[in-house]
């Protein structure tokens, strides 16, 4: 029961990956918010890798990505937020206290490339939005070479995940969540990644990963959309058929 409820409490003391009360309350409580208004379904959570290091690589669309995906990982995790989010009087302390670090979008940033080795050579988990933003429209967007790249120098095995629903529930354009838009997060079949030591051979083989890295990702895509197009034209035939 204690494991199913707090499982990265009941992982060895000396584990890097095991959390800590506060974690794994703060986690119960997402947990509760989203099924309660978003009835969240998580699919996939064997595919998740007991050990480090491993990338956990989402499509990314909503404010709420960054807290609904690491809720159904049971186990601590690290993570890069945006910068400015850094500047916020007590959000900063509280993201760094769950272990994100620091990161300037659409540019080069050493330090965080260099938090991001480190954190994976220790055998760590880390959350990286490959496209390098949310979405506009929803839709995958051509993903940056910083997440591939990272998997190839360091060997790590990458999971790709789907979220679909969470554009619908809250978008970038939105100031406020719309509640009882249901959300499916699909942790897919993790992806073995050689470590290469060549520069060169690193550049050469991220796009191919990319693309393995957001082949499933897409299928999921286009299958929601199919769905909601099943939805609208149901819905529509009872209006007019009634």
């Amino acid at each position: 029961m204690w494991a199913r409820v707090m499982p990265g409490l009941a992982r060895p003391k000396h584990d890097i990956l095991r959390t800590n009360i506060l974690w794994e309350i703060t986690r119960i409580v997402f947990i509760a918010y989203y099924r309660l208004f978003h009835c969240l379904r998580y699919r996939g959570q064997q595919n998740l890798p007991q050990r480090g290091p491993a990338i956990i690589a989402p499509n990314h669309v909503s404010y709420y990505d960054a807290t609904v995906i690491p809720s159904g990982i049971p186990y601590r995790m690290r993570f890069m937020a945006m910068e400015p989010l850094f500047r916020v009087p007590i959000l900063g302390w509280f993201i760094s206290l769950y272990g994100a670090f620091p990161v300037k979008l659409k540019s080069p940033d050493k330090s965080a490339i260099s938090e991001t080795l480190k954190v994976l050579k220790n055998n760590e988990v880390v959350l990286i939005f490959p496209e390098g933003g949310r979405s506009p429209t929803g839709k995958l967007c051509p993903f940056e070479q910083g997440a591939a790249r990272l998997a190839l120098a360091t060997g790590a095995m990458v999971v790709p995940v789907s979220i679909v629903g969470a554009y619908e529930a809250w978008p970038r354009h939105h100031l406020l969540p719309r509640w009882f838009r249901p959300i499916v997060v699909t942790y897919h079949r993790p992806i073995a990644v050689p470590k290469l030591e060549d520069r060169s051979e690193i550049k050469k083989h991220i796009d191919e990963l990319n693309e393995l890295i957001a082949r499933p990702i897409q299928r999921r895509l286009e299958a929601w959309d199919k769905l909601k197009r099943i939805r609208r034209r149901t819905f529509c035939g009872r209006i007019l058929f009634h």
